[in-house]
């Protein structure tokens, strides 16, 4: 879904909760076709907003792990921290 970019949202003025921001316009529109996919072709398709977003907010900073490094690409540091509910979902019955 995106979050803002910390190479540039923090400043000496703002805080982590300057740094949220709704997933992105195109988001729900990529999830959707995924899952339109998904149903056709007999998988499953996996929605990451429950990973990323909470409240329809995403936050750049989770606890202390930054989420994107850029705001688009994760940085290994939360891929790591999610990795087991990702293997979780993608793995279960």
């Amino acid at each position: 879904p995106g979050s803002e970019n910390l190479q540039t949202c923090p400043t000496a003025l703002n805080g982590p909760d300057d740094c949220l921001r709704g997933p992105a316009a195109t988001f729900d529109d990529q999830v959707a076709s995924e899952q339109q996919v998904a149903a056709e072709t007999g998988i499953r398709a996996i929605d990451p907003e429950q990973w990323f977003c909470i409240d329809d907010l995403c936050p750049a900073v989770v606890g202390s792990t930054p989420v994107y490094f850029d705001g688009h690409h994760l940085t290994a540091e939360y891929a790591r921290r999610i990795a087991p509910e990702v293997v979780t979902a993608i793995l279960r019955p």
